[in-house]
């Protein structure tokens, strides 16, 4: 895995501030997977708006993450085993998807582009 982070601050001090907010963010983008958790398919990945989630069977609270981590919406599936989500709001670029279940929590990227 390659990742780069561009960086400009007016002292050295700052570029080093900078530079540890860089690392500590690129720390809290990686997906995080419960061992207990099936395996979540978002596709298609890129998606220019509509993306298909199939989920575990039972109840799932479906989040739409910005990069920074803020909540942009909330969806809750009572059961079954897929869920579509409308992503044609949101601007080109990275966002997370979070899916809570009784079975766990798992976090994956998502890229929405034109």
């Amino acid at each position: 895995m390659v990742a780069f982070a561009v960086l400009a601050a007016p002292s050295l001090a700052e570029l080093q501030v900078a530079a540890d907010a860089a690392a500590s963010r690129y720390r809290q983008v990686l997906p995080v997977r419960s061992a207990s958790l099936p395996v979540v398919a978002l596709y298609p990945n890129p998606t220019t708006g509509r993306l298909q989630v199939d989920l575990p069977a039972g109840p799932a609270t479906i989040r739409v993450l910005s990069v920074l981590g803020q909540e942009l919406r909330v969806y809750s599936v009572p059961g079954g085993r897929s869920a579509q989500l409308d992503l044609s709001a949101y601007p080109s670029g990275l966002y997370l998807i979070q899916i809570s279940t009784a079975g766990g929590t798992t976090t994956q990227r998502v890229v929405r582009q034109l």
